[in-house]
């Protein structure tokens, strides 16, 4: 499966998910983003124990964002492609938060690592 982002409908951002090629897909209003800018840090000590240096490595980007969509949508699968606010990385988990008559919010969480190269 492959994810990404339309563009903007009506002032609304919305998303397109589903397999590629296979005519099934689930169309969504993401309704709240949140970038996070993010590393693995390693310390450098001295001999008495006190942190001299810092090592900053594994640089990424973790995304989280609401998708309200029909409720017949599908949930997008954890491993998945996608494109949020320009950043194309792996979906890390994906939940349905609540449903409002006939719709359900997802939120998905996704991380981009700075080294990783993604296809499209």
């Amino acid at each position: 499966m492959s994810k990404t982002l339309l563009g903007t409908v009506s002032g609304l951002t919305a998303a397109r998910w589903g397999t590629n090629g296979a005519g099934t897909s689930s169309l969504g209003i993401v309704t709240g983003a949140r970038r996070r800018k993010d590393a693995d840090r390693g310390y450098v000590q001295n001999p008495d124990g006190e942190n001299i240096a810092e090592l900053i490595y594994n640089q990424k980007d973790d995304l989280n964002f609401e998708i309200l969509a029909l409720d017949a949508s599908a949930l997008p699968n954890v491993g998945d492609q996608f494109e949020i606010i320009g950043i194309t990385g792996l979906v890390q988990d994906a939940e349905e938060s609540y449903r409002i008559a006939q719709w359900v919010v997802f939120t998905v969480n996704v991380t981009k690592f700075a080294a990783m190269t993604l296809g499209s």
